[in-house]
């Protein structure tokens, strides 16, 4: 057992946490025949003082309380790992606890599409993480083969652990897998098994060379929400594991605004229809090209002046514009968006740039884009502009939106009055989401005019 408790003493001696273990092997019916019992090796005391330093348990410390969970047994030290070899051989500390623990080599991240490589973790100390798109949820990858203290794994290969931290309470209560439908440390199991198998790491005795989106397991988050990445021929020769990382094909809608079709201005503006939303601009203007910008129409931004949309109905994953600077002078570009209607607003990092203020020089013209990891139907974004002098010359043209697939916002009626009803009385609202309006989601006890697909319906 072990202690978290501070400022004990004994014999006038003050001492911190500490860990105090021995276990009897055998069958406890037959405890008093030596014959049939034995002392345990080391594997409880590892386990034990592990969470002296900080570790957790990883097994279901409520048992079948509240249902068993299907833990990492045999393949974790903080499971069911430290009695392999009658506890004389307990695996070793797997990535994510050297992490934890501070004491993992290399962590690198799967950011690009490219060919991977692991090396046996207990001789490399290497592991990978894959993110999600869930803040403090990802996946650790690492190499696991039989031999020094993991020779007694059931198996060999890649093991894939999900790591959720999203519930600190879980972690500091050391309850992370109590739960049976939502386990906070999680071994991927290759062929969705149970209990411990060589048929658990990737490509194991299975032979799985692939995890994605719609594979089971898969690489979703505990909410749905799918990765960018598909993992792919995952093979292990000579110990060694190797795999080919792909971006998930996802057909992504986009649009352009080219400004083509707005009126030249001559002063700020509110309201301006363009072809995916309306503009406002302050201290701007919308001007004839001469020499900068594409087509017939370009926004002039003055200094310190600012283009902002309205709500975009479609969650934005990227949005990218092209920005001249025909001064003498250098310029700093902002990019930032806001998710309750421009009270507050956030800037994004430019993504070549990996800082959220692009200086872009005098005379010269840049191409800027900006990925965004998440953002909500009815989220707006903003161009602004701090120049160095006030004798500025920037221009803004061909702003595309690339769209995250997901629920939108209906569409936004450009007259200031009801242009035309498609229905009356009772509405079958069962199968469609309702809004206001405003845009305001409504539950169907909602009485008046409401947008179910796009069409405005009378609710009564």
């Amino acid at each position: 057992w072990y202690s978290y408790f501070y400022g004990l003493k004994y014999d006038n001696m003050s001492f911190g946490r500490y860990a105090c273990s021995v276990e009897m092997g055998g069958y406890e019916a037959y405890a008093d025949y030596p014959e049939y019992s034995f002392i345990d090796g080391i594997g409880t005391m590892c386990h034990e003082f592990s969470h002296v330093l900080g570790l957790e348990d990883h097994y279901d410390t409520n048992y079948e309380e509240d249902g068993q969970s299907n833990d990492p047994d045999i393949w974790d030290v903080m499971s069911g790992g430290s009695y392999q070899n009658k506890s004389r051989t307990p695996v070793g500390y797997n990535a994510f606890e050297r992490y934890t623990l501070g004491f993992l080599g290399t962590l690198n991240y799967i950011n690009e599409e490219k060919e991977y490589t692991l090396n046996a973790l207990n001789t490399s100390n290497e592991a990978l993480r894959l993110n999600t798109k869930v803040n403090k949820e990802y996946f650790i990858l690492e190499n696991r083969q039989q031999s020094r203290w993991d020779q007694y794994l059931p198996g060999h290969g890649m093991l894939i652990w999900r790591v959720d931290s999203t519930n600190t309470s879980v972690w500091t209560n050391n309850k992370v897998n109590c739960n049976p439908n939502h386990n906070y440390f999680e071994l991927i199991r290759a062929k969705n098994g149970t209990g411990a198998s060589a048929s658990d790491p990737f490509p194991g005795s299975g032979k799985v060379k692939e995890i994605n989106n719609e594979t089971t397991p898969s690489l979703k988050t505990w909410s749905g929400k799918e990765s960018d990445w598909i993992i792919s021929n995952i093979t292990e020769s000579n110990k060694v594991i190797k795999f080919n990382v792909l971006g998930e094909m996802v057909e992504l809608e986009s649009d352009n605004e080219p400004f083509e079709s707005l009126d030249i201005t001559t002063e700020d503006a509110t309201g301006l229809q363009g072809v995916f939303c309306k503009w406002d601009l302050t201290a701007a203007t919308i001007e004839a090209t001469t020499g900068y910008g594409n087509g017939n129409r370009v926004v002039k931004i003055n200094r310190y002046g600012t283009l902002t949309s309205s709500k975009i109905r479609k969650p934005i994953k990227e949005v990218t514009f092209k920005f001249w600077n025909a001064g003498n002078n250098s310029t700093t570009v902002y990019f930032a968006t806001s998710t309750d209607g421009g009270t507050t607003w956030n800037n994004q990092k430019e993504a070549s740039a990996n800082a959220t203020k692009v200086n872009v020089s005098g005379n010269s013209n840049v191409e800027l884009k900006y990925v965004l990891d998440e953002t909500e139907p009815g989220t707006l974004f903003r161009i602004q502009n701090k120049p160095m002098t006030s004798n500025i010359e920037n221009y803004i043209d061909d702003i595309t939106v690339v769209y995250n697939p997901g629920e939108e916002l209906p569409e936004d009626n450009p007259g200031t009055g009801i242009q035309q009803i498609y229905a009356t009385g009772a509405v079958d609202n069962k199968a469609s989401q309702m809004y206001n309006l405003s845009g305001q989601k409504v539950n169907p006890s909602y009485r008046g005019i409401v947008i179910i697909n796009g069409k405005k319906v009378i609710n009564h």
